[in-house]
């Protein structure tokens, strides 16, 4: 009996190494608990627990929608090639001076005697001279342009006058007379005190005047006592009631000089690369020093009185 039982242990003893490899090799067998029988996954294959078998829910993932890049643009070069700068001119305001009735501020009203005549009306300024014996005769509005504006013009100008002739304007006239005047008279700058101006007591003067003789008005550049140059001559005598004036000057002494003379509208005379200066004058002395209206240089209006009326005169020059 007890032969058999040793024969039976020995067997087991066998069996149980067996039983380990072929575990080994299959996957694995797991002895549970006493009473539990349990199959573990083999190779994948769910265990048999008598439970239904619990798989894990799979796991979404949403991806990011695919963005398309823009296509890299390689950067083009340009090269512009810029114009040149240009240096502009200096801007310069124009020198403008003008006397009315209404405004004679800066403007010396001048007579040669207190028996002429020069008076503002209020609409208009009365000019009268003569009707005694004098050595000369003038009344005038005179600007003197170095003591009272610090200016003197050496370039063109411009001068825009109104003027009136009464109706016996020219059975009083006896005498040569300027209706508008400029001048090189010495002055003196008001700023630094420097003379300026004509050298002697001979002026350059450009007027537009009238002879006694003919009657008949003129546009002339003047050295006083030296050389006369007419830039104009009219073929009538100014009508008697208003007058308009505008003369624009360019002075030279060779042949860069331009003349334009627009009387009552119309434009009578126009002249480009003329002398406008007499040669006698020595260049420094081709200035503009004063400027004025009225009746100058009457010498001869020694019997009658002769009257005028300036409505207004506008000297504008280059600065």
């Amino acid at each position: 009996m007890s032969g058999r039982r040793n024969a039976s242990f020995r067997t087991l003893l066998l069996i149980c190494p067996l039983v380990v490899l072929i575990g080994a090799s299959s996957g694995s067998v797991h002895a549970g608990p006493p009473g539990h029988s349990q199959v573990s996954q083999l190779n994948g294959v769910a265990a048999a627990t008598g439970q239904p078998e619990r798989r894990k829910p799979p796991t979404t993932t949403t991806l990011a929608p695919v963005t398309t890049l823009a296509p890299v643009t390689t950067p083009t070069t340009t090269t512009t090639t810029l114009a040149p700068v240009t240096t502009l001119a200096p801007t310069t305001t124009p020198f403008t001076v003008a006397i009315t009735s209404a405004s004679t501020l800066g403007w010396a009203l001048e007579t040669s005697d207190s028996r002429e005549v020069l008076r503002n009306l209020g609409d208009r300024i009365q000019c009268s001279v003569g009707g005694f014996d004098a050595p000369t005769h003038y009344v005038r509005a005179r600007r003197k342009l170095p003591e009272t504006d610090d200016f003197a013009a050496r370039s063109s100008f411009t001068i825009n006058a109104q003027f009136e002739l009464p109706a016996d304007f020219y059975e009083t006239n006896e005498s040569y007379v300027r209706f508008i005047t400029t001048d090189n008279y010495p002055g003196v700058m008001k700023s630094t005190g420097k003379s300026v101006g004509a050298a002697s007591a001979d002026e350059w003067r450009v007027g537009f005047l009238m002879y006694g003789g003919d009657k008949l008005p003129r546009l002339q550049s003047e050295h006083e006592g030296r050389q006369t140059l007419t830039l104009w001559q009219g073929a009538s005598r100014l009508p008697v009631g208003k007058n308009s004036v505008v003369i624009t000057f360019t002075p030279s002494q060779s042949s860069g000089g331009s003349v334009s003379l627009t009387l009552n509208g119309a434009v009578v005379a126009e002249k480009s690369g003329i002398q406008t200066v007499p040669s006698s004058l020595a260049p420094s002395e081709v200035v503009v020093t004063r400027v004025g209206g009225c009746l100058d240089g009457a010498a001869n209006q020694r019997t009658k009185q002769m009257t005028s009326y300036l409505q207004s005169l506008v000297f504008t020059a280059n600065r």
